[in-house]
């Protein structure tokens, strides 16, 4: 998309977007957040380009948490039944959801407490 049609998109003059994307003008919180609503781009990954860019929807997310979490659970000796993987991924999204990083050793953290209940 050239900058004339992405700045139409966006509801800006074509020159400010250009001067966005080439780091001639800072582009403002809230804009940086409309476009990245608009675009379903992460905001980490238009600051600096870490992470995924695309946002993952709720059910996307979820998806990809309950198939780590067989995955996971599969690598360590045994599959795991469906309502023990739902109730680890119904934690860790809580978990991710209240602000705090999911990282790999919370899976094995709750798939070994389900191993053990």
């Amino acid at each position: 998309m050239s900058q004339k049609a992405m700045g139409e998109y966006l509801s800006v003059p074509w020159r400010t977007y250009q001067n966005y994307e080439t780091g001639s003008r800072e582009m403002p919180v809230d804009f940086a957040l409309a476009y990245c609503e608009k675009l379903d781009i992460r905001i980490d990954w238009l600051i600096d380009g870490t992470g995924g860019q695309r946002r993952q929807s709720g059910l996307a997310s979820l998806k990809v948490t309950l198939l780590k979490i067989d995955d996971q659970a599969r690598a360590t000796g045994s599959a795991l039944p469906l309502e023990s993987i739902a109730d680890i991924a119904v934690r860790l999204l809580k978990k991710e959801r209240d602000g705090h990083a999911i990282t790999d050793q919370d899976f094995k953290d709750y798939i070994e407490l389900k191993r053990e209940s």
